[in-house]
C-alpha cells in the first residue's frame, strides 16, 4: 500500500483498523497483545510500559513512532545511549514508509527521518539540547531507565514536555526495563499519581509485562531458566528478577535487597492492609519522624508499609506527643530511647518518659539492638508503594555498606529519619513495655558493621 492510500484509510476507519493494516503493510503479524499495548499508546495521553528484556519495546516504539508521522504528527524520539540509537535506526530504516532521504544519512539533515517528503521523526540522545530542538505532537522515551535520577538531570523530562505543541493529540510515551533510582521508576510512580489524582487511569496508562504474564514465543524460556541459576550462583538473582520480570529490585550490594516496589492496591486481594505497627524516630528541630506498617505473626517473613508522617517540633522546650493519642489501642507503637531501661539518662529519653504515656514501647539505641534489628529486618520481605511512603522508600534506596556505620545515606535531604523510624518499628515487633539489652552488650559497643558481624557469626 503507497503512503496515500494508507493515509486515506487511516482517516476512514478506525484506529484499530488502521493500526493493524498499517503493520500488515509494513510486513508485520503483531502477536494479540502487542496490538492492544500499541492501540492503548495511540488512545492514551501518557503511557508507560515497564517490561521485561525480550519484549519487543524498541521494535514496537519505531513502528509507533512511524505510524504517528504518518498520520503528519511529529515526533521526537529519545534514547539514554548510542546502541539504544543504533538499534533504533536499524528498525526505522526497515519501515517502507520512510523516505529514501531519511534513510541516506549524508543527505538528510543529522537524526532526522523524513516521510513523505516532510521532517517528521527526529531521533536522538536525551540532552538539553535535543529537548530544545523543536515542537512536536509525540514524545518518546526509549530505555529511560538507563538515565540515573540526579538533580541535574531531573528537569530534562518535565523539559521536554515543553517541546509539546500546545494542541490535540499530544503524547508522552515512556519504555523500558527497570532500574531503581532511574528517572523511568520516578515517572511510573508520578504516572501513578496523576492516575489517581484525576480520577482517569486511561490518561496515564502504566504497562507491566514480563515472560510469566506475556506469551511471547520469541523468547528462549529454556535460556532465560538457565541465565536464572547462573546469576543465583553469582548472587546475582536481582538482576535476574530485574531484566526478566521486571521487577524493582534493589541491587546486590546495597543494604536492603528485599524491597518490593508495588502498588498497594494489589495487596491482600486488593483490599489493602491497615497499620497494625508503629515506628518513631525523634530528630530534635525536624520533629519526630513516623513510619507505619502492617505486620501479622502468623506471616512472620512479611511488612507491608502503610504510611509515613512528619509532626513538626514548633517548640523545643515544650515536647508535645499528643497525636499518639490518634493510634487505635491495638496498634503497637515503639519509640528509640536511652541505652538501656528507660529513666537511666539515655538518649532521648525525656520523650520515651512521655512515649511510654501514650503506650509505647521503648527500643534502645544500642548498637547491639540496632544490629539485631537490622537483621530482623534483613530477613523479611518488605513491600513498599512508593507512591504512599516516598521518604522511606528515598532512604531505603540510598543505604549503602560503609566501613565505619551499617548504612550510609547519600544525596538525602532528611538522612535516614524515616529509615531510622521503620527500624524502629521493627524493634517493637513482640517487644514488650521495654525492650531490654541483653547482659552482653559490652562486646557490642564498636560501630554497627563489628556488632552486625559478631551478631551473625553467632547466629551460625
Amino acid at each position: 500500500m503507497d503512503l496515500r492510500a494508507l493515509r486515506h484509510y487511516l482517516q476512514t476507519h478506525s484506529i484499530e483498523q488502521g493500526f493493524l493494516v498499517y503493520a500488515i503493510s509494513c510486513g508485520i503479524t503483531l502477536l494479540p497483545w502487542q496490538f492492544q499495548e500499541c492501540i492503548r499508546v495511540i488512545k492514551n495521553p501518557a503511557t508507560l510500559w515497564r517490561w521485561g528484556r525480550g519484549m519487543s519495546k524498541t521494535f514496537l516504539c519505531a513502528l509507533l513512532a512511524t505510524y504517528f508521522a504518518i498520520r503528519f504528527l511529529k515526533v521526537c524520539y529519545l534514547v539514554p545511549s548510542a546502541k539504544q540509537f543504533d538499534q533504533a535506526l536499524e528498525y526505522f530504516e526497515s519501515n517502507p514508509y520512510i523516505d529514501k532521504r531519511g534513510r541516506d544519512r549524508k543527505i538528510a539533515p543529522k537524526n532526522w527521518y523524513y516521510v513523505g517528503g516532510k521532517k517528521l521523526i527526529h531521533i536522538d540522545l536525551v540532552s538539553i539540547n535535543s529537548v530544545n530542538s523543536g515542537r512536536f505532537n509525540v514524545v518518546i522515551y526509549d530505555e529511560m531507565a538507563q538515565l540515573v535520577y540526579l538533580p541535574k538531570k531531573e528537569a530534562l523530562v518535565p523539559k521536554s514536555y515543553g517541546m509539546l505543541k500546545a494542541m490535540y493529540p499530544t503524547r508522552r510515551f515512556y519504555t523500558s526495563t527497570p532500574l531503581i533510582g532511574s528517572l523511568f521508576q520516578k515517572q511510573e510512580f508520578d504516572l501513578q499519581k496523576q492516575a489517581k489524582e484525576d480520577g482517569k487511569p486511561l490518561d496515564a496508562y502504566v504497562s507491566f509485562r514480563n515472560f510469566e504474564n506475556t506469551e511471547n514465543p520469541y523468547l528462549d524460556i529454556k535460556a532465560i531458566i538457565k541465565e536464572k541459576d547462573e546469576l543465583d550462583r553469582l548472587g546475582l538473582f536481582w538482576l535476574w528478577e530485574q531484566e526478566n520480570l521486571a521487577k524493582w529490585v534493589v541491587p546486590g550490594g546495597t543494604v536492603f535487597t528485599n524491597i518490593y516496589f508495588e502498588e498497594s492496591t494489589r495487596w491482600n486481594g486488593g483490599t489493602g492492609y491497615e497499620t497494625t505497627h508503629v515506628g518513631v524516630d525523634f530528630h530534635g528541630a525536624f520533629g519526630q519522624v513516623v513510619v507505619e506498617f502492617f505486620y501479622d505473626p502468623s506471616l512472620p517473613q512479611e511488612i507491608y508499609v502503610t504510611g509515613e508522617s512528619r509532626h513538626p517540633q514548633q517548640d523545643n522546650s515544650k515536647i508535645d506527643l499528643s497525636w499518639l493519642s490518634t493510634y487505635a489501642p491495638g496498634i503497637r507503637k515503639a519509640v528509640e530511647g536511652g541505652v538501656g531501661r528507660e529513666g537511666q539518662g539515655g538518649f532521648n529519653d525525656g520523650y520515651a518518659r512521655l512515649a511510654r504515656g501514650y503506650g509505647c514501647s521503648v527500643i534502645p539505641s544500642d548498637a547491639a539492638t540496632r544490629s539485631r534489628t537490622l537483621l530482623k529486618a534483613l530477613g523479611m520481605s518488605i513491600h513498599i508503594d512508593e507512591s504512599i511512603t516516598p521518604n522511606l522508600a528515598d532512604d531505603i534506596r540510598k543505604a549503602v555498606w560503609d566501613s565505619n556505620k551499617i548504612y550510609l545515606l547519600k544525596d538525602s535531604a532528611h538522612p535516614n529519619h524515616y529509615l531510622d523510624a521503620f527500624l524502629v518499628g521493627i524493634g517493637g515487633i513482640g517487644s514488650g513495655d521495654v525492650y531490654n539489652v541483653s547482659s552482653d552488650t559490652s562486646e557490642y559497643q564498636g560501630d554497627y558493621i563489628t556488632a552486625l558481624k559478631l551478631l551473625q557469626r553467632k547466629n551460625r
